[in-house]
C-alpha cells in the first residue's frame, strides 16, 4: 500500500473515533452482547477468514476499518452492566479523552522539557493525595499497575532499613522478610524475587473469617522471624483483597510494628490499596483506612474503583528521598544540573526504574478535574449504596435459599462474594454456610456446576461474572459493584435470577435423577 497523505490519514482517524463511539454506545445498553467468546482455534479461524493478521503486503484504510471493527466485535465488552468478571469496570468517557489526548501527545514523563504540563499534573495529583493522608512530606509516581505499586513499596522499604543494597548488594547479614497476609496479592512475592529476598522470605500471616491480617498472629510471625535470625523490614497491609474485598486493620498492624522499630530496625508499612484505596476519596468510605496516614507507603488503583482507563496506578510515600535512594543512578544524558530550572525537583525520570513512562497523570487529572473532590466522593459513595443493596437483596426471601453470602458483613469495598445452593440442598432445613464447606458431596456438586454455567453465560453472551475458589471452599461467584455503570433493585434480581436459571439448568442436566 501506497503512503496515505495526511487528508487520508485524517479521514480514516475520524472515522476510527467515530466508531469507537459508537462502540461505547453499544455497550451500555443491556441487552447487548457482553462478549462474543469463542474458544480459542474457533477465534483464530475467524481473525484468519477476516484478514485480522499481519502480512507482507500493508492494507487499504477501507480493510483497516473491518479489521478495527472485527476487534471491537470479538473483544470482551468490559464497560457492559453484565461484565463483572473483573475488579475494573466502564471507563469514564472523560477519562477515555484523557486517554486519547496523552496518546496524542506522545510524550514521555522523565524530563520537565520533554514532559513540562504533564510533569506538573502529576505532581498536583500527588499533592491533592498528600492532603487527603494527612502526610507532612511526600515523593511518589504513578506506575504502570497496582504489582508495580507493591514492588515500589516494598523496594523503599528494603532501602530503607538497608540503605547499601542499591549500590553494594545484600550482604549476608541481612537477611531481610517481609510479611504479608495469607490473602494478599501475590504481587508482594514476586516483588520479594525481584529484590532478592526469595520467594520463602515473604511470610504470610493468617487471616481471620473475613480474610482481614490478625494483628496478633503478624506479631507472632515477627518474633519467629527475629529469633530465627532474620531482620524484617517491611509489612503489607492489604486494602481490599482480590477475591473478597477484605481490609486489614492498619492501625493494629502500625500498633504492632512501633513495638519492633528500635535501635537500627525499621519495618516498614506499605498499605496495597490497588482496589480499595478510593476509599479515600469518601469521608464515609476512608473510615475502613483508619491508619493509613501511620503508613509510609500506600498505593491505589484510580483505574478500579473510579473508574479511569486501564491503566493507572499510583504510589505514594511519606519519605521524601527514598525514591531517589532507591532508583537515582543520575545518567548525565538525562539528568544533570545545567538546565535553567530546578531539575532536582521537577527531572522526576530518575526517582523511577523505568525510563520511557507514559503519563497516565492525564487521564486521572482530567477526569478529577471534571468531576471535582465531590464528584470523585459521589463516585465511590454510589459503588458503596449499590453494594450495601446487591447484599441486601441477597438476603430476601426470593433469594436467601438459591445464594448463600460468604461473610454476612458487607466487605468496606464493593465486593460481595456468594455461593449458588444446589437444589436438593436449599429444600433441607439445616442447610447452612457451613454445610456448603464441610460436606464433601454438596461442595463437589458446586465446583462442578458452576464453571459449567460461567463458560455457558459466556457462549450465549449473556454475561461475564467471576468465579473462584480459595482453599477448602468451593467456587463461587463475585460481584463488585462501581458508580459508573446502573445497578437497582429490579438490575439486581434480574442478574440474581439469570446467576440461577444457568446454575439450576446445568445441574438438571449433570443430575438428571436428582
Amino acid at each position: 500500500m501506497s503512503a496515505q497523505t495526511p487528508e487520508e490519514l485524517r479521514e480514516l482517524a475520524q472515522v476510527i473515533v467515530d466508531d469507537c463511539l459508537d462502540y461505547l454506545d453499544v455497550i451500555r445498553k443491556p441487552n447487548s452482547p457482553v462478549t462474543a467468546f469463542k474458544h480459542p482455534d474457533e477465534l483464530s479461524a475467524v481473525l484468519r477468514k477476516a484478514a485480522v493478521t499481519l502480512q507482507e503486503d500493508g492494507c487499504t484504510s477501507a480493510e483497516l476499518r473491518s479489521n478495527v471493527a472485527t476487534i471491537m466485535e470479538e473483544t470482551v465488552h468490559t464497560g457492559h452492566q453484565k461484565c463483572i468478571n473483573q475488579l475494573f469496570h466502564r471507563a469514564d468517557v472523560v477519562s477515555i479523552l484523557g486517554d486519547w489526548i496523552t496518546a496524542t501527545i506522545n510524550t514521555s514523563i522523565y524530563t520537565y522539557e520533554t514532559a513540562p504540563i504533564v510533569t506538573l499534573m502529576e505532581q498536583e495529583v500527588i499533592d491533592r493525595y498528600q492532603k487527603m493522608l494527612g502526610w507532612e512530606t511526600i515523593s511518589g509516581t504513578l506506575p504502570p499497575g497496582g504489582s508495580m505499586s507493591n514492588l515500589y513499596g516494598i523496594t523503599c522499604a528494603r532501602t530503607s532499613r538497608f540503605p547499601h543494597v542499591p549500590t553494594k548488594g545484600w550482604q549476608a547479614a541481612d537477611q531481610g522478610c517481609i510479611f504479608v497476609s495469607d490473602q494478599a496479592h501475590y504481587s508482594s512475592k514476586k516483588s520479594a524475587g525481584l529484590i532478592g529476598i526469595g520467594y520463602d522470605n515473604c511470610i504470610p500471616v493468617k487471616t481471620d473469617f473475613l480474610g482481614c491480617m490478625i494483628p496478633e498472629e503478624l506479631e507472632k510471625e515477627i518474633e519467629k522471624a527475629i529469633a530465627a535470625g532474620k531482620n524484617p523490614f517491611c509489612v503489607v497491609s492489604t486494602c481490599g483483597t482480590t477475591l473478597t474485598g477484605a481490609v486489614d486493620p492498619i492501625d493494629a498492624i502500625c500498633d504492632v510494628v512501633v513495638k519492633y522499630n528500635k535501635d537500627s530496625r525499621k519495618i516498614w508499612v506499605h498499605v496495597d490499596g490497588a482496589l480499595g484505596g478510593g476509599l479515600i476519596h469518601s469521608a464515609k468510605g476512608k473510615l475502613a483506612l483508619k491508619g493509613v496516614e501511620r503508613a509510609d507507603s500506600f498505593s491505589i488503583n484510580p483505574h478500579k474503583m473510579l473508574g479511569v482507563t486501564q491503566q493507572c496506578s499510583v504510589f505514594l510515600t511519606k519519605h521524601g528521598k527514598v525514591q531517589c535512594n532507591s532508583f537515582c543512578t543520575n545518567a548525565a544524558y538525562l539528568f544533570n544540573d545545567d538546565k535553567e530550572y530546578d531539575a532536582d525537583q521537577y527531572d522526576v525520570g530518575d526517582k523511577v526504574f523505568q525510563c520511557g513512562r507514559r503519563p497516565d497523570c492525564l487521564k486521572l487529572w482530567i477526569l478529577w478535574r471534571h468531576r471535582g473532590d465531590k464528584g470523585m466522593e459521589a463516585y465511590v459513595d454510589k459503588a458503596m449504596e449499590r453494594h450495601i443493596l446487591f447484599n441486601n437483596i441477597l438476603g430476601t426471601p426470593k433469594f436467601n435459599a438459591t445464594f448463600r453470602l460468604m461473610v454476612d458483613t458487607p466487605s468496606p469495598v464493593p465486593c460481595t462474594c456468594f455461593w449458588w445452593v444446589p437444589p436438593t440442598t436449599r429444600n433441607r432445613k439445616d442447610v447452612d454456610t457451613l454445610t456448603l464447606v464441610t460436606e464433601p458431596e454438596v461442595a463437589d456438586i458446586i465446583n462442578q456446576v458452576v464453571p459449567k454455567a460461567k463458560l455457558r453465560m459466556m457462549e450465549d453472551r449473556a454475561a461475564v461474572v467471576t468465579m473462584s475458589k480459595m482453599p477448602d471452599i468451593p467456587n463461587f461467584w463475585r460481584m463488585v459493584t462501581n458508580g459508573g455503570v446502573r445497578w437497582e433493585t429490579e438490575e439486581f434480581e434480574d442478574f440474581l435470577s439469570m446467576v440461577e436459571r444457568y446454575c439450576d439448568t446445568i445441574y438438571a442436566e449433570m443430575y438428571p435423577s436428582a
